[in-house]
């Protein structure tokens, strides 16, 4: 966890340092050097997004990679067994003593029907004792009906992500 404040800090530092030059390039009217250094801010803004804003997919008991703070957690709840003791205590560790920024539901399966949903959401509820918001398909292709059906039961779909893993 120290590694990666010691990163975010040198990434602020540098987009400080490459903020600082573009205004005096500015005040100096260079403005060829303005636009490289504003090219360079952009380049490390996003880098600085990626970096921090991770996102894990597929996660569950048997792949799990331990630190997951400061991430989105995509769940998949095909998985999970519910009444499997380990899989409870790793969803209440992940819960509590991990605390990731957003915990959401993954499904890798290309045909999703509406009761696949509704499992997946009661899995969710049962592990984590909050409804998810957020559900991703890997590799679905969803009907109306599905789409219809997610938007009901308030869950939003997340189809593509700009996060790295």
């Amino acid at each position: 966890m120290f590694k990666m404040n010691r990163n975010l800090i040198i990434y602020y530092v540098t987009l400080g340092i490459l903020t600082i030059l573009c205004v005096y390039t500015i005040f100096k009217k260079k403005y060829t050097y303005t636009y490289i250094t504003s090219g360079l801010i952009i380049a490390s803004s996003i880098l600085i997004f990626f970096y921090s804003w991770r996102e894990d997919y597929n996660v569950h008991p048997m792949n799990d990679k331990g630190n997951n703070r400061r991430k989105v957690l995509w769940i998949n709840v095909d998985k999970i067994d519910i009444l499997n003791d380990d899989h409870n205590r790793w969803a209440k560790n992940i819960l509590l003593k991990q605390a990731p920024n957003k915990l959401g539901i993954y499904s890798d399966k290309h045909n999703v029907t509406t009761l696949d949903i509704l499992r997946y959401k009661e899995t969710f509820f049962e592990l984590f004792n909050y409804n998810p918001e957020h559900i991703y398909f890997k590799n679905a292709k969803l009907n109306n009906k599905t789409k219809q059906f997610c938007k009901d039961k308030n869950l939003k779909i997340s189809s593509i992500s700009l996060r790295i893993n």
